[in-house]
């Protein structure tokens, strides 16, 4: 079975809209990021991806969120249980 990377972008927004004290929505973080809202919503999938962000999209990730690629994404190996 091939490697799928699952995001915790979905807490992530969550947390930085409560820090900020109103909503981040996909299409806010999809305008920072520089891609579209299906990108992101494809980020969200339960499923996971299997080929992550390019490099200036996963930096622009993480100086959005302000924390790392290991803070953004988990690897699941396969192993069954991913996240």
């Amino acid at each position: 079975m091939n490697p799928v990377y699952r995001s915790d972008i979905q807490s992530l927004l969550a947390l930085k809209s409560e820090m900020n004290g109103e909503e981040i929505s996909v299409p806010d973080l999809a305008r920072a990021v520089g891609v579209s809202r299906q990108t992101i919503y494809s980020w969200l999938s339960p499923r996971g991806v299997k080929t992550l962000p390019g490099a200036v999209r996963q930096r622009r990730l993480e100086q959005f969120f302000g924390v790392s690629f290991k803070r953004i994404w988990t690897l699941d190996d396969g192993g069954g249980n991913g996240k």
